[in-house]
């Protein structure tokens, strides 16, 4: 793939019914984010191209919802793709972008993004970060530790990850747990820490947390991307709120997406085929939301 060719920078992201996972993470987010999160990195990134990862019944509400949205986005682009591994419970099932069969090929990186991620500018340098085989930001309120808002990895990284799933998979991560449940973000923290990777930023200017950062009075407007975790998310902000007017405005007058069709492979579900984005869990009813990250 050349360089310039679209679709060459690839995003994932994972959504299935979370039903073990606590409120903040595991029945909030829908559908609708796939679509906001699509047409944000249409956007700003011409080379990119979005792939879910979900169950079953997900991956078909997915389907479905991009098959009858409105309008069209020339460049938007988002394959839908199943789980070909679920883990052992709370957030595991996310490692599963890792695994051999999505790995990068020749030089390239890919992003791992969480559903509520909003992009304010080109994101391209992500993909060009060479600090490391991943690449992750500082945790905003534990710096000495690394979060995954934004996960930026080539395939040698993809390969560490994998392999140090599948080892900790043997206990049921039990050395990996973050609020007593599985967690990616705690192997990649631990893999960050016992390799001593840089990270993508020594301080937070283009990876902004919003509750730790821009609710604080952080400047945003030139920053890359905002990510959201815990309380509140995109969707739940008051008209007045700077996120809201300074992006939202400006963003919901993209039209919905025109969706290339791709599923293959399910969990738990046969494989199907449509015509036609968190890094975490959600619902999967069909229904309108925010178009504020649109």
């Amino acid at each position: 793939m050349s360089p310039t060719q679209p679709g060459r920078h690839r995003y994932f992201a994972c959504l299935w019914d979370g039903k073990d996972l606590p409120g903040y993470s595991g029945g909030v987010y829908d559908t609708q984010y796939v679509i906001n999160l699509a047409r944000n990195i249409a956007r700003h990134d011409p080379k990119g191209r979005l792939t879910m990862i979900c169950d079953g019944p997900c991956g078909g509400a997915l389907a479905e919802r991009l098959a009858h949205d409105d309008g069209n986005s020339p460049g938007v682009r988002v394959n839908i793709e199943g789980f070909a591994e679920f883990g052992c419970g709370g957030w595991s099932p996310m490692l599963d972008i890792f695994n051999p069969i999505r790995w990068p090929t020749g030089d390239d990186r890919c992003l791992m993004i969480g559903l509520d991620t909003v992009f304010l500018n080109d994101p391209s340098w992500l993909f060009e970060w060479s600090g490391g085989p991943v690449g992750l930001p500082l945790d905003p309120y534990h710096p000495k530790l690394a979060c995954d808002a934004v996960v930026s990895y080539d395939r040698y990284g993809a390969e560490m990850i994998w392999g140090r799933y599948q080892h900790e998979l043997k206990t049921r991560m039990k050395s990996c747990l973050y609020r007593g449940k599985p967690s990616e973000m705690a192997l990649l923290r631990k893999l960050f820490a016992e390799n001593r990777w840089d990270p993508i930023e020594p301080k937070p200017e283009r990876l902004l947390s919003y509750k730790a950062h821009v609710l604080k009075g952080k400047p945003f407007t030139k920053a890359t991307a905002i990510y959201f975790h815990g309380h509140p998310k995109p969707h739940s902000l008051k008209s007045n709120d700077p996120v809201r007017q300074g992006v939202g405005a400006r963003l919901a007058s993209s039209a919905a997406c025109s969706m290339e069709p791709q599923f293959r492979g399910t969990h738990g579900a046969s494989t199907t085929r449509s015509t036609s984005t968190s890094s975490i869990a959600g619902s999967c009813g069909i229904r309108r939301a925010s178009d504020l990250c649109a």
